[in-house]
């Protein structure tokens, strides 16, 4: 017995231990797991959709075409005939007819009930039911364009701020570079100092020259950091919530590449471009409106019918009986002609006018603002084209200049003043180059999306 007893206490500490590796493994998945879900990295394509998905504004845009396609289907059921029923019942006491005799009695109350059904439907009304069902389709439609310039307006800000954090990103290892520089010269200095080679105060320059990197990297980090609160209040996120981006490499920056004909930039955005085409179809609505107006100076004709029945408790016949008596039918037709109704007609009519003028005229202005921005675009886009190009040339002198100065400063020939102006120089080459880079990539993606090409 005493063997037994050992046995099974030592198979149930080999099952204990047996269960905790296995929740010890599964704990750390999960926290693998967790890990890799908080440290996501959104592509420039996923921050747009992202932000599409959740912009507040733009739900509220949704909401109105929405609304703009109820007012459409409302339109389209107004061809069927109106509908109406009414039912009515009367408590009668004192003084009351009894219809067997023909006589008064005041001892006599009555119940009695009426019930009709009410039915009409238009026959000519200036065709202002079919204007209104074309003027709601255009405003639907005018309000579906709405909805994707306010998609592709929150694209280009997210892919702006997107390429902010890209560019505030370069800025700040721009800065951790020229601090590692400035930290190997201050270690280096200290083993001259120490080997009696140069004098204490050598280091002093170093020292103010690593306090100023140190400075110029808390502001890089500032930058970033305001970059990535910029994109997340497009995203519409967490603030407090971190967030990784994809720091793949750009496409090729190549101006040869890029299709900077005004011409043919504008003929495909005018034909594309959701701002254009929502006013054309403004116009359109204005013009069916004023159609509308002009319909309801016409007469009306209607096709009119009725069902009505009733019941009293004073008649002897039973509650079926009655209404089966007492049924009456009636059609007709109604004829509405507007002689005078205080010029509201007219008026309304005039005030339509107007707006289809001030629609076209918002149509021209559109037409004109796309024309100037795509003109701008293109120019935009030839000067940071240059620009870079400057900057590349700029950033390679102050490389070959801060690589030989460097070699002059190990070998005594200048001094570190001269040295670290050097090296500033190349630094702030290095960030007016990436300056140039991310500006091209931006005003490249504006003119992209003017020609009708992804953002992404």
């Amino acid at each position: 017995m005493h063997f037994v007893r050992i046995d099974l206490v030592q198979l149930f500490l080999l099952a204990a231990n047996i269960a905790m590796k296995k929740s010890i493994v599964l704990f750390f998945l999960l926290i693998s797991v967790c890990a890799s879900k908080a440290q996501q990295v959104y592509t420039l394509q996923q921050c747009i959709t992202y932000a599409v998905e959740h912009n507040l504004q733009l739900q509220q845009t949704k909401l109105s075409e929405k609304t703009a396609k109820i007012n459409n289907t409302q339109a389209k059921l107004a061809y069927l005939p109106s509908m109406n029923g009414d039912a009515t019942q009367y408590y009668s006491y004192g003084h009351s007819l009894d219809f067997t005799n023909n006589t008064y009695d005041i001892s006599v109350s009555s119940i009695s009930n009426q019930f009709s059904f009410n039915s009409s439907l238009p026959i000519f009304a200036g065709l202002t039911k079919y204007q209104q069902l074309m003027q709601t389709n255009s405003d639907w439609n005018a309000a579906k364009y709405d909805v994707a310039k306010m998609e592709n307006d929150i694209a280009l800000n997210v892919a702006g701020f997107y390429l902010n954090i890209l560019n505030d990103m370069e800025q700040l290892r721009i800065a951790q570079r020229q601090k590692l520089i400035t930290q190997q010269q201050k270690n280096q200095t200290e083993k001259l100092i120490a080997a009696g080679a140069m004098a204490e105060i050598s280091i002093n320059d170093i020292l103010a020259t690593l306090a100023n990197d140190e400075s110029n990297i808390v502001t890089a980090q500032n930058n970033l950091d305001v970059a990535i609160l910029n994109l997340k209040k497009w995203l519409n996120t967490d603030v407090n919530q971190p967030i990784q981006i994809d720091t793949t490499a750009p496409a090729n920056l190549n101006a040869n590449d890029v299709d900077l004909n005004f011409n043919s930039t504008y003929a495909t955005s005018h034909n594309m471009q959701p701002s254009i085409i929502s006013s054309q179809w403004r116009v359109k609505s204005a013009e069916r409106n004023v159609l509308y107006n002009r319909g309801i100076l016409f007469p009306t004709l209607s096709l009119l019918g009725s069902v009505r029945t009733s019941y009293s408790n004073l008649y002897k016949d039973m509650f079926n009986t009655q209404l089966n008596n007492n049924l009456g039918k009636t059609f007709g037709f109604d004829l509405s002609i507007p002689f005078y109704n205080g010029f509201q007609n007219h008026a309304a009519l005039n005030r339509s006018k107007i707006s289809a003028i001030n629609a076209k005229l918002n149509l021209q202005i559109a037409e004109k603002q796309l024309q100037q921005d795509i003109a701008n675009a293109i120019l935009n886009v030839k000067g940071a084209a240059a620009k870079l190009e400057a900057t590349k040339a700029s950033a390679l002198a102050m490389q070959t200049a801060f690589d030989a100065n460097q070699k002059k400063y190990e070998a005594g020939v200048i001094n570190y003043f001269d040295f670290n102006t050097s090296k500033n120089n190349y630094a702030k080459a290095l960030g007016d180059l990436a300056n140039a880079k991310y500006d091209y990539l931006f005003k490249i993606k504006i003119l992209n999306y003017y020609q009708g090409k992804p953002l992404y």
